[in-house]
């Protein structure tokens, strides 16, 4: 939600991590976006702790339209 109104809804998959320097999972999910099927992936780097967290941030920084 965005100021009182859903801006996106979905699932998130949550994947495992090994060897990168800072981060132990990554969220990833699709949307759709002009007739076209869009990806996003994020890592939970902090302040990115959630699924949650990974799509606001996504959404704040304009990945998702």
């Amino acid at each position: 939600m965005f100021e009182g109104q859903l801006v996106w809804t979905g699932s998130v998959e949550v994947f495992t991590l090994n060897g990168h320097p800072k981060a132990t999972e990554a969220f990833a999910w699709n949307y759709p976006d002009n007739g076209q099927k869009r990806a996003v992936a994020v890592l939970n780097i902090p302040p990115i702790e959630t699924p949650s967290d990974a799509v606001r941030a996504a959404i704040a920084s304009g990945k998702i339209k």
